[in-house]
């Protein structure tokens, strides 16, 4: 593989770490806990390599999550869950709100460039 390739993978799953870090750190906030933004760094990134385990990956993160956000924030199990679906609705919505400006730039490329071919012929 080229080092450029290798080097926009490793750039974009820190990207992808402090943007998850910030969602869960604004979905503690909407749910009355306090959690410190390194906090969130740490549970974003000890899920991400525990979801990278073959099969069973996801119910590690998934676990890993619940336990380190009952640890660090002092919130039950319901609260935790109620932290989760926060973190996951936010996320969400951050990924649709990209997906749709992502296929607005791409139909104005489209747009821009059917609009020059029909000007040449």
């Amino acid at each position: 593989m080229d080092f450029a390739i290798i080097a926009a993978v490793i750039l974009l799953i820190v990207v992808k770490t402090f943007i998850s870090s910030g969602i869960l750190f604004a979905a503690c906030k909407l749910a009355g806990h306090e959690i410190a933004f390194p906090e969130a760094l740490i549970v974003a990134v000890s899920t991400s390599i525990a979801a990278l385990t073959p099969y069973i990956g996801w119910l590690l993160a998934l676990v890993l999550f619940f336990v380190l956000i009952i640890k660090l924030t002092d919130a039950g199990f319901l609260s935790a869950l109620w932290i989760a679906v926060l973190n996951l609705s936010i996320a969400l919505l951050i990924t649709a709100g990209g997906a749709m400006l992502i296929d607005t730039v791409v139909r104005n490329d489209y747009a821009k460039k059917e609009m020059k071919y029909q000007m040449t012929r």
